[in-house]
């Protein structure tokens, strides 16, 4: 994180994706869940919280990616 106490880096603070005809586009503003509202990316409130990042560890993706493995050296297996 860059240290700055600003919306973008709080853990409230949510990614809002417009839809268009050729997919989907970040749109420039920010939602708030604390306070159910638009924000802009560099405003700030007392509220602020550091986001906390979740490690992608879980025992159910190492199985899925090793059946996935052992499928693909099944495939690809020289005879």
């Amino acid at each position: 994180m860059n240290g700055k106490r600003i919306c973008k880096t709080c853990n409230d603070c949510k990614i809002l994706y417009r839809r268009s005809p050729f997919g989907f586009w970040k749109f420039r503003r920010y939602y708030c869940e604390r306070f159910c509202r638009l924000i802009s990316v560099g405003d700030c409130c007392d509220s602020w919280r550091a986001k906390r990042r979740a490690p992608d560890c879980l025992a159910e993706r190492f199985a899925e990616a090793e059946s996935a493995a052992k499928y693909l050296l099944g495939v690809f297996k020289d005879d």
